[in-house]
């Protein structure tokens, strides 16, 4: 049995009233000897007997009156009549529960709160949500509250209605009160309480935390392409608020780069030798503290092994074959090719039918990039297959000035154009490299990990392209770009589904997700089979969501009703009854003894 207000159990000591009253007023008749009368007083000896029982219960009844009264104040229960007895604590451990900069957390708020609570369950169980459902503890009060002190948050996006509502069914017993605790900021807790709720006693909901602003990297940092020893350039998309921003490189201590950043930022790169690097992006924020680092790596490639199949040069292999600090190219004449070799990782421009298609198609898809005319390539079938829902038109479309959307080569690349460019269909996905005026000239499309670079018009031809200063200067470029881009790490966000299937891995953690499957892992970045995998904070986590109505605000809203039956109404109910039964004994004994 448990009691509402224990300390009111000094109400009891009321009994003590009526038995002073039943001690004080006692009849003490003086005995007045007459013989005469010796037959009335042993009438009077047995009336007196009967007298004295009713008096003891009359003190009985006021007793019974007191200390029911006093009982039904203090509010006992009783586990395991009505229900009540278990208490299941399904708690919400996914990131937007942990610790927001000075301010330990939704979690640490819910620790210490339910540490503190002397709630009155007999069975405790606790259940944290947070990258699967996991039953923490199961038994007594001191040992739920003992694994509570233990949880931690995860970075791991989600909510309580990401649960997987079938196993935590199982996990809830029959008749059991169910607390969900959660900032319900992803979600209203509303699916996993329906689901619940057909086998549970009540289900309720305990809003705990504060939402606020926050900043997180919405995407993925660009590093574009350095060169070794000279500088680059960071660009950041961060969502949220502005902020300082600080950068470290290779472990060294981050430092301030920016004071008040928001929406886009670039940030300058030291000059870095060729090899592998890594970038330490922290933000500066009051908001949550898991999403505020991201660790991404940089390589620093040395030039860029290419090779030139021509059998004369034009503007695209002259700027090839001239660049020695971005490009290491050498010429190969067609009839050669079979017995090249080609770069990993590297670019072949290619202006002329070669005999060994099939191995310069897998070669792109393995990561390389290959430069060629549209036409070249559709007449060669496996060349062909390297460019999907590309067709080629009839006629031509309106031209114009040469643009590339770089504004220090289209400065000096704008004096040249073309009048029209001959018409061909791309599909979605492809990206525009060069336009002569609205119209493309010059398309890249993704081909398996590598790139295709297709020239829609005889660009090779165009002796005013040639004679421009900054097209080789766009051909090394673009030709760099698409090489580190096809070596660059895939971006994907916490808590989308991933495009395939996958196996990840990081400090010794394996995680294998299915496609299609919810990215549930921590942001930073991953290796899977030999790559890299940038994994971004899910910006749901972000947000700062009023919660919706209807949910306590505190523990004791949580759990108005004690648990078991509440005895306290049937105890005054019984209070009234003994003083009832009271007022009419002693109405009766008045009657009886008094006339």
């Amino acid at each position: 049995m448990t009691l509402l207000h224990p300390l009111l159990l000094w109400g009891l000591a009321a009994i003590a009233v009526p038995i002073l009253i039943h001690l004080l007023l006692r009849q003490r008749p003086k005995p007045v000897p007459w013989a005469a009368m010796r037959w009335l007083a042993a009438a009077h000896r047995e009336a007196s007997r009967r007298w004295k029982l009713t008096n003891l219960l009359l003190l009985l009844l006021r007793c019974l009156a007191v200390a029911a009264l006093a009982m039904a104040i203090v509010r006992p229960a009783l586990s395991g009549l009505g229900g009540g007895d278990h208490l299941v604590v399904v708690i919400d451990r996914t990131a937007s529960m942990g610790a927001r900069d000075d301010d330990a957390g939704a979690l640490a708020q819910a620790q210490a709160a339910l540490a503190a609570a002397e709630l009155p369950y007999t069975r405790w169980t606790l259940l944290a949500v947070g990258g699967g459902t996991e039953r923490l503890a199961s038994g007594t009060r001191s040992a739920a509250i003992e694994a509570l002190g233990r949880l931690s948050a995860r970075p791991l996006p989600g909510g309580l209605d990401a649960a997987d509502a079938a196993v935590l069914g199982e996990m809830v017993p029959t008749g059991a009160d169910v607390l969900l605790v959660s900032d319900f900021q992803q979600d209203d807790g509303a699916a996993l309480s329906a689901r619940l709720a057909p086998t549970a006693r009540r289900v309720t909901r305990w809003v705990v935390g504060r939402g606020g602003p926050n900043r997180f990297i919405a995407a993925a940092p660009e590093t574009g392409d350095p060169l070794p020893g000279e500088g680059g350039e960071l660009r950041l998309g961060l969502g949220g608020p502005a902020g300082p921003v600080r950068l470290g490189i290779d472990g060294a201590p981050p430092v301030q780069v920016a004071e008040r950043a928001g929406g886009e930022l670039r940030v300058p790169l030291p000059p870095l030798p060729a090899g592998e690097h890594r970038l330490r992006v922290v933000l500066d924020n009051g908001g949550l503290a898991y999403d505020d680092a991201l660790e991404v790596p940089l390589r620093v490639r040395p030039p860029l092994a290419a090779v030139v199949v021509a059998e004369r040069s034009d503007y695209a292999g002259a700027a090839l074959l001239a660049d020695d600090l971005g490009l290491k190219a050498e010429r190969v004449r067609p009839g050669a090719f079979a017995g090249a070799a080609l770069p990993p990782g590297g670019v072949v421009l290619l202006r002329a039918p070669v005999a060994d298609a099939q191995r310069l198609a897998a070669w792109v898809r393995s990561g390389g990039v290959l430069w060629a005319d549209l036409d070249l390539m559709l007449a060669d079938p496996a060349l062909a297959a390297l460019l999907p829902g590309v067709v080629r038109d009839e006629g031509v479309v309106p031209g114009g000035a040469y643009a590339t959307g770089e504004p220090e080569i289209d400065e000096v690349l704008a004096a040249a154009g073309r009048t029209a460019v001959r018409a061909a269909r791309l599909p979605e996905g492809a990206r525009i490299l060069l336009r002569a005026g609205t119209a493309p000239a010059c398309a890249a499309l993704p081909s398996g990990r590598g790139w295709v670079v297709t020239e829609l018009d005889d660009l090779a031809g165009d002796a005013a392209l040639a004679g421009r200063g900054t097209a080789p200067l766009w051909v090394v470029r673009t030709a760099r770009r698409l090489a580190a881009s096809a070596e660059a790490p895939a971006a994907w966000v916490a808590g989308t589904g991933v495009p395939e299937a996958v196996r990840l891995q990081r400090d010794g953690v394996q995680v294998e997700i299915a496609a299609g499957a919810a990215l549930l892992v921590a942001p930073g970045t991953w290796s899977a089979a030999g790559r890299s995998i940038i994994v971004l904070p899910s910006p749901e986590e972000a947000r700062s969501v009023v919660p919706p109505a209807g949910l306590a605000a505190t523990l004791g809203e949580a759990l108005p009703v004690r648990a078991g039956l509440d005895l306290g109404w049937w105890l005054l109910l019984l209070a009234l009854a003994f003083a009832a039964a009271e007022m009419l004994l002693a109405a009766w004994a008045g009657r009886r003894y008094g006339g």
